[in-house]
């Protein structure tokens, strides 16, 4: 029975013995494996890989629920998949082994496996092709598809939008159809051309192309054309069309912008193009006007530097003494060489202007502060024709403007006004507000302006028509400068007037708010600190009041403690000490101030009911005052404490008694001698008979003015050297500046800490080294003889040359104290000459001046630039020269 169910088991049975030979080999082994029974028992098992050896038997596979699955060798070399159980044969030693085949279940795996693959791809497909649906038919163009007969096969929902019609009308209809009548002529023969080379393009690339609707209307679209893959119906194409109207509209509309823009862009070069060369043409002729100029410049201030400074020199008689006809002539001479070098100074002045050069140095200032300068350098002017000068302004407002052209500005509209005026009318000054300006009125009672001249009085050379009888016009270019300044102010500038009715001039400004004047702050702190020491509140406030107003800083104690405290912690320069102070003995109080080391270096004046000068100088007061003390006694014995070192005798000339006062106490404050005079023939006698030091001269005196005391004393040999300082509250144009520099005059205008600064300028006057060597370098020879003569008496010698290099030889061979050296010359100009020196270690220090006719807008900048010490504009005056040999610090 056991042999047979081994003969009828599907299962290949196989035994071995305990040496791996089969002992047994059934039915099933025999089909599975190909070898018969005969052929393997007693035999290795042959069905083991090549190259694999029987395991060891503790290795074998065990009886398992699914067996092991293995691979076996069939005897045609096949590899066949089995399963395989064992077991050990126990009396044998041996191993008895169950193969299944797996090659049938291996094959029904596999059969599966590919149709759940081709059941996935398709459900794919199916989806894809859903998708594909759903795009066809969401997709924002028409899509149609075309048999090779050209008609329509399919069609998109957006086809039967653009094109009105529903799909069933469009499937099958000609493609031909939906093109306007006039193409549908050649399609035809287009689409066979297609057919015969599908590619995928655009269709009619270049061309406008059309499509019509099912109403007639016609609408430009864009078409591409692709021929369908192979396995769909052959000759298929797909066109998919987009409604491009919008865009072709859009197109054109750009198309015709560009156009424009075209146009315009051509026009607009053509209008550059002649705007380049306008401008170089500009440029051209400002350049010939600058040149010009600057030639006019040089060429008649050369001569003019030859007529002023020998007429100068004779004026000082030094060659002998000159008639009164002859000096009547001089005068003459030198009035109009000034008044040809006003008016080079004017234009030049104008052409800086109009270029834009003009630089204003902008401040905030009280606006009532600087007109009240103007008036009072004015009113004289306006006293010779009994004009009533008049004002009514706001004293609060501050200006944001150059003070100096403000003031350039108005003293220009009212000596117009005055010009203008009969003698006995009225001129005033009136101000307002308007939208944050403050706009400024000068107006006068004079002969008026017609309307046709409004405008034409503004520019340069112009002036009214009319003028009143005797009126020197002038040069017509004091409103054309005015204008142009208020204007670079931000400002504008009108006038309202009529024919005998006056004129009233209007010019703005900008406003800036109120605050401290920085010039006084900055005099402030140069002034003297006091310390009123009192407990009587009457009496220090007067004192102090009269202290404060001769510019001394004051600070008060009401007690000894707080006058010690503060002496302390302030440091003032001069206590005033009431002897009967609440709070303790004045008397201790002194002692403590002079006995501590803090305090006792400050000097002490102080007041008492009784004579105690001698006890106050035992504790070391400085000075002793008896009740009641008046505030003018307080303020000479104070002046006479704080006196620095050094005397001068100074004469003061000047027609205003209370000037002559104000000066005369500076001056003793400082420890001077004044000296006064009233006029101009009392001044020249002081000096021809009496030592003077220095001289304070105001500029407007009866009489002869001040301008000509100076030219006086210059013409003096004995006084041509004397040190002058004008002190004025007119505001100076820089004209008017140079001629005073000119004739060796220091210009000190009134103002916050003028005192101070007339006394520093008195304690820096020198004498000048008489024995200085000067080199002169000047082509010109007339030149050479104004400085030869001009300072042959100050100087130890004078070196001449007429070209560059031989100045610079001279220089080497002599090496003077001061070179004046002319700029254009032959050979080597003048900073040729100067980058000599400045490279010759030899020639450090060397004072090297230029001394040139070129003054044109930054000619000067640029030679200091370069390393002059000093820049001289010809002409030139004796008393220039004579300034370079003692040059201010």
């Amino acid at each position: 029975m056991l042999e047979a169910i081994i003969k009828a088991s599907p299962l290949a049975i196989i035994a071995v013995d305990a040496e791996d030979r089969v002992i047994l080999w059934n039915e099933s082994a025999e089909r599975m494996l190909g070898w018969t029974e005969e052929e393997v028992l007693g035999k290795l098992l042959p069905s083991l890989p090549p190259g694999a050896d029987q395991p060891p038997r503790e290795d074998w596979p065990h009886s398992g629920k699914h067996g092991v699955e293995t691979v076996r060798i069939r005897k045609d070399g096949v590899h066949v998949p089995v399963s395989i159980w064992t077991a050990s044969i126990l009396s044998l030693g041996g191993q008895l082994s169950l193969l299944a085949d797996l090659t049938q279940a291996r094959e029904a795996e596999r059969l599966r496996a590919d149709l759940i693959e081709s059941e996935r791809a398709a459900r794919e497909r199916a989806e894809a092709a859903q998708r594909f649906s759903l795009l066809l038919e969401a997709a924002p163009d028409a899509i149609l598809e075309v048999d090779p007969e050209g008609r329509i096969v399919l069609a998109n929902p957006e086809a039967e939008r653009l094109f009105q019609r529903s799909g069933e009308e469009l499937v099958g209809l000609p493609v031909e159809a939906l093109l306007p009548e006039r193409f549908r002529g050649g399609h035809t023969a287009h689409r066979d051309h297609y057919s015969a080379h599908p590619v995928r393009r655009p269709m009619g690339a270049g061309l406008d192309l059309y499509a019509v609707r099912k109403d007639g209307t016609e609408f430009a679209v864009d078409i591409n054309l692709s021929p369908l893959p192979l396995g769909t119906e052959k000759g298929h194409v797909m066109c998919v069309l987009r409604d491009v109207s919008q865009r072709r509209g859009a197109e054109e509309k750009i198309r015709v912008l560009n156009q424009s823009l075209e146009r315009r862009s051509a026009e607009l070069v053509a209008a550059n193009q002649e705007l380049s060369e306008r401008n170089q043409e500009v440029e051209r002729a400002t350049r010939l006007k600058s040149g010009f100029l600057a030639s006019m410049s040089h060429e008649l201030r050369t001569p003019l530097n030859t007529i002023l400074g020998f007429s100068e020199l004779l004026s000082e008689e030094s060659a002998g003494a000159l008639n009164e006809k002859q000096k009547r002539f001089l005068s003459h001479i030198q009035r109009d060489a000034s008044h040809l070098l006003e008016l080079i100074n004017d234009v030049l002045d104008l052409s800086k202007i109009e270029a834009g050069r003009l630089e204003l140095r902008l401040e905030k200032f009280p606006m009532a502060v600087a007109v009240a300068e103007v008036l009072t350098s004015i009113r004289p002017l306006a006293a010779t024709k009994s004009i009533s000068l008049d004002s009514d302004l706001n004293t609060r407002l501050m200006l944001e403007a150059d003070r100096l052209r403000f003031k350039e500005i108005l003293y220009n509209l009212l000596s117009n006004a005055i010009k203008f005026t009969p003698n006995g009318g009225r001129v005033w000054i009136e101000s307002s507000i308007i939208e944050g300006s403050v706009c400024i009125l000068v107006g006068d009672t004079g002969i008026g302006i017609a309307p046709e001249d409004h405008q034409a009085i503004f520019e340069s050379f112009r002036q009214a028509s009319a003028t009143t009888k005797g009126v020197r016009e002038g040069t017509g270019l004091g409103l054309a400068i005015t204008k142009k300044l208020v204007e670079h102010h931000g400002g504008r500038i009108w006038l309202e007037s009529e024919p005998g009715k006056g004129s009233r001039f209007f010019f703005t400004l900008r406003l800036s708010e109120p605050e401290e004047d920085p010039a006084e702050t900055g005099a402030k702190s140069l002034s003297p600190l006091l310390l009123l020491a009192s407990h009587l509140t009457a009496w220090r406030d007067e004192i102090l009041h009269q202290l404060q107003g001769q510019g001394y800083r004051v600070e008060t104690a009401g007690s000894a403690a707080d006058t010690v405290r503060k002496s302390k912690e302030q440091h003032p320069d001069l206590v005033v000490l009431d002897m009967e102070l609440l709070g303790g003995s004045g008397w201790e109080t002194l002692h403590e101030l002079k006995t501590s080391p803090d305090t006792r270096a400050i000097p002490v004046i102080i007041a008492s009911a009784s004579d105690e000068g001698k006890m106050g100088a035992a504790l070391g007061a400085a000075e002793s005052l008896m009740k009641p003390v008046t505030g003018a006694a307080l303020i000479q014995i104070v002046r006479r404490v704080l006196q620095p070192e050094g005397t001068l005798r100074v004469l003061i000339v000047d027609d205003d008694l209370e000037t002559r006062e104000l000066l005369a106490d500076t001056l003793m404050n400082e420890g001077h001698t004044p000296l006064t005079a009233r006029y101009a023939a009392e001044a020249l006698r002081i000096l021809s008979t009496s030592q003077v030091d220095a001289v304070v001269l105001d500029l407007m005196l009866p009489g002869r003015s001040g301008s000509e005391v100076l030219g006086d004393i210059r013409a003096n040999p004995k006084l041509s050297r004397l040190p002058v300082v004008v002190v004025t509250i007119k505001d100076l144009s820089e004209r008017e500046r140079d001629t005073l520099s000119a004739q060796g005059a220091r210009v000190l205008a009134k103002g916050a800490g003028w005192r101070q600064e007339l006394l520093q300028q008195l304690r820096r006057l020198r004498q000048a080294d008489r024995g200085k060597r000067v080199l002169v370098a000047d082509d010109n020879p007339a030149g050479r003889e104004l400085v030869r003569e001009s300072l042959a008496e100050h100087v130890s010698s004078i070196i001449e040359a007429a070209d560059g290099r031989e100045a610079l030889d001279k220089i080497r061979d002599t090496r003077p104290d001061l070179v004046l050296l002319d700029i254009q010359m032959p050979e080597m100009d003048g900073y040729a000459v100067l980058r000599e020196i400045r490279g010759d270690p030899a020639l450090a220090g060397l004072r090297v001046v230029a001394l040139t006719a070129f003054a044109m807008q930054g000619d000067r900048q640029r030679a200091l630039e370069a390393g002059f010490d000093d820049y001289l504009t010809k002409p030139v005056t004796v008393a220039q020269l004579k300034e370079q040999l003692e040059p201010s610090e």
